[in-house]
């Protein structure tokens, strides 16, 4: 069986300078795309809910380029957490990428805060793409 190669960033494997912020319950799919994401990106940071997000944002106050939340998560949806960062002044205009498997019909809600929604699982490559398309329009 042949499997797919890897993708990296695009000049000769340099990451790509941007802060990421990434939440998924789901621990082998956070590990597995946090594999891929810390090989592109110069600083990846994962939690495993929407609370713990953001405690990130909020408690911490760390700067991120892009945030990427599963939706269906315990605590927290990736709903809920974009809700609260539109509605935080300091925040409100970070990108954030919402994956989700099992209800596209968040897909407008999601598009009327500002933010992006894509399906589980996701093309990477086009995962990719969006990230760094709205990281860089902040």
């Amino acid at each position: 069986m042949e499997t797919e190669p890897i993708p990296f960033s695009p000049e000769e494997n340099e990451k790509i300078n941007l802060k990421i912020l990434y939440a998924e319950d789901n621990e082998m799919v956070r590990e597995t795309l946090l594999e891929l994401f810390e090989l592109r990106y110069t600083s990846v940071e994962s939690v495993s809910n929407g609370q713990e997000l953001m405690n990130k944002l909020f408690v911490e106050g760390v700067n991120y380029d892009c945030v990427i939340t599963d939706n269906s998560m315990p605590v927290k949806t990736g709903l809920e957490a974009l809700q609260e960062i539109r509605a935080n002044e300091k925040l409100k205009n970070i990108p954030v990428i919402v994956l989700t498997g099992d209800d596209l019909k968040i897909g407008d809600e999601v598009r009327n805060l500002g933010a992006t929604c894509i399906g589980k699982p996701p093309d990477i490559e086009k995962l990719f793409e969006k990230i760094e398309k709205s990281a860089r329009i902040k």
